[in-house]
């Protein structure tokens, strides 16, 4: 991982993040992406990483090992800008020991996902700082932590595994509806 990659989209991210996006997608405005809008779970399953982390009946959209921890990003199947959930979790084999937001809800207003170039993040705030999960195309995931009051420095954890999960048509949909994203 390059850490200097990783605090540009830190803060690319806290930029984005601090507002909501100023257009909400929808359902309706996905007809202008056919492979995104078409995208169903039966098609993209095998393509996710796994994690004890996630219930069996969740999305594992992202997940990393690194630092003796497992951290995922887990979600309900269906989600909108009024239902499902999206939770990253941190924990030690089935335990979780940290998680955001703390009750399973909306992504809505918690989340913020961005696609570019092949590579994506979701970003995030809690207890006075940013985080960022990265899933870059050609190079192993990370995740950069920050404190929220822009003071310079942080730290990341570099996964041992690459994860594109973020970039599938799946996950995009679900981003898209749940108004975190748009592709």
């Amino acid at each position: 991982m390059s850490y200097k990659f990783a605090v540009a989209a830190a803060a690319l991210l806290t930029a984005v993040s601090t507002k909501p996006c100023a257009a909400q997608v929808s359902s309706a405005d996905l007809k202008d992406f056919p492979n995104i809008a078409s995208a169903q779970w039966k098609d993209y399953k095998t393509s996710y990483p796994s994690s004890r982390l996630c219930k069996k009946d969740e999305i594992t959209l992202w997940t990393c090992h690194g630092k003796g921890k497992t951290y995922s990003l887990c979600s309900s199947h269906d989600i909108t800008t009024t239902t499902g959930y999206i939770q990253y979790r941190v924990g030690n084999g089935y335990n979780v020991t940290f998680k955001v937001p703390t009750v399973e809800r909306v992504p809505l207003g918690v989340f913020t996902y961005v696609i570019d170039n092949a590579n994506a993040w979701v970003s995030f705030h809690s207890g006075g700082y940013d985080y960022t999960l990265g899933a870059p195309l050609r190079a192993k995931s990370w995740i950069w932590v920050s404190t929220a009051s822009g003071a310079k420095g942080g730290t990341g954890v570099d996964c041992r595994e690459g994860n594109q999960s973020l970039t599938l048509n799946y996950t995009i949909k679900l981003m898209t509806l749940a108004g975190i994203g748009k592709p």
